[in-house]
């Protein structure tokens, strides 16, 4: 009977238990975000921005799924760091970022990494501040956690979780004007679209972005009264023309040229040809039908065009469906040329360059290519050799890679190409001390000095002039 008594008040516990439980009472932990979510989320400044990531960048994770890192490889070159870095994401592993070759690529990966862990020691392996500081940023806004805010960034930092959380009590947290600001247009922008706190925006130009985005994302072309200048109200209407995709919007802006801007992206976006005819000179309406062109991806459209913007309109659709077999529709030499330099650019594939015969078109053809895809032993086909060296220059200040600069053939461009590479993404004062001149030396201290904000640079500076003006620029940010 003893046993009876004590096994009901237990029953009645697990009963009650589970009522609580399915009930909600008792939390269930949060379901932990893909590395594509978090990708996307750290790098999207608004819903609308997120969105186009996902659509743009899920398929590119899918395969990521399914192949791992082998679909990384230089045969999928076009996706470049996102492919590797969304892999190290998945894998929370940053020691995959480092089978990247150059450090500003490997410093582009960490910091989403750091985001996907959740965790701001991942960021002690870089060393540039500025990056490390963005790198804890984006694990703030991860996390939606203002805390992990560091103190340099912190407005910015606050300014990111802010939108993130939609929160627009955090940008009161923010003294500096112009951080303040972009704050609140971030939130506006956000899924309440909230039209009130554009106005509370103090710089113009920024409260009339917030007007027209909020506007366009509302299908509400009345709001476009509240913009301060006919420009940007004509700005504003064209948007959501094109956004609802109603031509019938575009008479209600005011300036000529603009409306028949209005007429051509939504005859764009709707693909429909006939809308063209609503542009009464010849130069809009056969530009309108370009385009349209280019958008259906239909060559016979281009029928309908003069003989010169014809050939234009065939070099749009190859490009648009990477199809060079369309160029041989070009009767003239050099516009077929330019044809084919455009698809093997859309298709990254350096081989259609050969089938090019003028010298220049040629160049730039490889050029184009080499560039989009990073390598500089691609730059070595070029016969031109200023239009090699900027081919390397490119690449070199892109993969922030000082060493490439020593294949560039003029000392003055080697000089140029150090200057580069030292003073943009990551300021790198000792880079500053290859460059063969003084002159060149002391303007690249000074620039990262400014860059940096780091007065303390200038006493590398041995030129009066240099080293004031060097001394006064940090000290205004």
């Amino acid at each position: 009977m003893q046993s009876h008594k004590i096994l009901v008040p237990i029953g009645i516990a697990i009963i009650v238990a589970g009522i609580v439980l399915f009930s909600g009472c008792i939390e269930e932990k949060p379901k932990e975000k893909s590395a594509i979510e978090v990708y996307c989320d750290v790098s999207s400044l608004t819903p609308a921005d997120y969105n186009e990531c996902y659509k743009y960048r899920g398929e590119l994770y899918s395969e990521i799924k399914k192949k791992g890192m082998s679909y990384c490889q230089p045969e999928n070159i076009r996706y470049g760091l996102d492919c590797i870095t969304l892999f190290a994401m998945s894998e929370k592993n940053v020691s995959v970022c480092d089978e990247i070759s150059y450090q500003s690529g490997r410093n582009y990966c960490i910091p989403f990494v750091a985001a996907a862990e959740e965790n701001t020691s991942v960021c002690d392996k870089i060393s540039v501040e500025s990056t490390k500081e963005n790198c804890i940023g984006m694990v703030a806004k991860a996390k939606r956690d203002v805390s992990v805010c560091k103190t340099s960034e912190k407005e910015h930092c606050i300014g990111m979780i802010a939108a993130a959380k939609e929160d627009v009590s955090l940008c009161d947290k923010i003294s500096i004007k112009s951080i303040k600001d972009s704050c609140l247009l971030m939130v506006a922008m956000g899924t309440k679209k909230n039209i009130s706190l554009c106005d509370k925006i103090s710089d113009a130009g920024l409260k009339d972005a917030c007007i027209t985005r909020v506007a366009e994302t509302r299908e509400d072309v009345s709001l476009c009264d509240k913009t301060t200048t006919s420009s940007q109200k004509d700005f504003c209407i064209e948007r959501i023309a094109i956004t609802k995709q109603d031509v019938s919007l575009c008479d209600k802006i005011s300036k000529p040229n603009w409306k028949e801007s209005c007429i051509i992206q939504v005859a764009q976006a709707k693909q429909d040809v006939s809308l063209c005819d609503k542009i009464s000179n010849t130069e809009g309406k056969e530009s309108c039908i370009r385009w349209v062109a280019w958008a259906k991806q239909d060559v016979s459209l281009c029928d309908k065009l003069s003989s010169s913007d014809e050939c234009g309109c065939i070099g749009m659709v190859a490009q648009a469906k990477q199809d060079v077999s369309l160029c041989d529709k070009i009767s003239t030499t050099l516009e077929k040329e330019y044809c084919i330099e455009g698809v093997a650019e859309a298709k990254q594939d350096i081989s259609l360059c050969d089938n090019i015969s003028n010298t220049s078109i040629k160049d730039e053809c490889i050029k184009q290519v080499a560039t989009t895809k990073q390598d500089v032993y691609a730059c070595d086909k070029i016969s031109n050799t200023s239009t090699k060296d900027a081919c390397i220059k490119w690449i070199a200040e892109t993969k922030h890679d000082v060493l490439l600069c020593d294949k560039i053939s003029t000392i003055l461009g080697k000089d140029t190409c150090i200057w580069r590479v030292a003073t943009t993404k990551q300021p790198d004062v000792s880079l500053c001390d290859k460059i063969s001149t003084t002159m060149g030396k002391e303007t690249c201290i000074r620039q990262v000095a400014e860059l940096k904000h780091d007065a303390s640079l200038c006493d590398k500076i041995s030129d009066t002039k240099i080293k004031e003006s060097c001394i006064k620029r940090p000290s205004r940010n």
